[in-house]
């Protein structure tokens, strides 16, 4: 599979379809390369807790999971603000 550029001249779909192209391999490689970090900064993160206090092996899920929580909010308030009637495509900030 060869990732070459359209020329200049080619049509929006042509275009369209590469830029689409781009994204899925973008998508892929930083969820690929998160899942990758996660892995080691978890086995580090978790090892230093449990070597260092063992009575508070539960701190880190409890701020994951609070964490969560708090972009789960953020995302169901984004959502329900571009759903309005009024939206105009921006960020909201004035």
């Amino acid at each position: 599979m060869t990732f070459r550029r359209p020329a200049a001249d080619a049509s929006p779909d042509t275009w369209m379809a590469y830029a689409r192209m781009l994204a899925v391999v973008t998508v892929f490689y930083n969820v690929i390369e998160g899942l990758v970090s996660m892995g080691f900064g978890a086995s580090n993160e978790s090892v230093a807790l449990f070597v260092f206090s063992p009575a508070l092996w539960w701190v880190d899920s409890l701020a994951a999971l609070v964490l969560c929580g708090f972009i789960a909010k953020e995302g169901v308030h984004g959502i329900l603000a571009a759903s309005r009637p009024d939206f105009d495509g921006g960020c909201g900030c004035h």
